[in-house]
């Protein structure tokens, strides 16, 4: 099963995506966040990650920069 993380701090704009992805496939893994601080604190292994580039706190580029650190593979969208 693919495991994807959308990253939005607007709610609306995360369930919107997470409810494409789920259309697309029913047995791929979504789970939302709402902001990067929220997904690093919470982060396990992704296949994808959707990150929005402009949120409060930590923005998209910083949140992809760290997870970098961490994990490789993962496909940044």
């Amino acid at each position: 099963m693919y495991r994807i993380a959308v990253c939005d701090d607007e709610t609306a704009a995360a369930e919107q995506t997470a409810e494409m992805i789920r259309k697309w496939n029913r047995q791929i893994d979504v789970s939302c966040f709402r902001s990067g601080e929220e997904l690093l604190q919470s982060y396990s292994y992704y296949h994808a990650i959707f990150l929005d580039i402009d949120m409060r706190g930590i923005d998209g580029i910083e949140t992809a920069r760290r997870i970098r650190v961490h994990d490789r593979k993962v496909k940044i969208v």
